[in-house]
């Protein structure tokens, strides 16, 4: 063995330890951080642009994440289009798990508040007539989007 060839295999080992150690850190990040796109205000501010876009009709999303920290209001709904916040309104379903203090989540005329981490469907219409947008919430695809669909004038 020539001098110096223990110190080279030495600092490969040293450094796929430390590498070992750094992917280890960014997985957890990653882990905890909550990606972009796949939040409830992320898939509402989607849903309002593209029923904006149409002009008419409804779109639906299920399976949007909402969590324990989520406070979305109409503002939040709207981001970067050109609506007014009063021709906006949030409304829970009938019979869907949105509406009572100990639901998990609690919505309002003017806000959805997340208490506990739960998968929700999301629908979002416009209603011709009033130019009013809804953006209605239920834990049932099917009940969200034919209750939309009624209270926008669609059905």
């Amino acid at each position: 063995m020539k001098k110096g060839q223990a110190f080279d295999t030495m600092m490969l080992v040293i450094g796929v330890i430390v590498a070992v150690a750094i992917l280890a850190i960014l997985l957890n990040i990653l882990h905890i951080i909550q990606l972009p796109g796949n939040d409830a205000k992320s898939e509402i501010r989607a849903l309002m642009s593209k029923v904006y876009t149409n002009g008419v009709g409804i779109e639906s999303k299920d399976n949007v994440k909402f969590s324990n920290t989520d406070a979305i209001f109409k503002a939040d709904a709207i981001g970067s289009l050109p609506i007014a916040i009063k021709d906006i309104s949030f409304v829970c379903i009938s019979g869907e798990s949105c509406s009572a203090e100990t639901d998990p989540v609690t919505v309002t005329s003017s806000s959805i508040v997340g208490k506990q981490a739960i998968d929700m469907a999301v629908a979002v219409c416009i209603n011709s007539q009033t130019e009013t947008y809804l953006i209605a919430v239920g834990q049932r695809l099917s009940a969200v989007r034919d209750g939309a669909a009624s209270l926008c004038g669609l059905s």
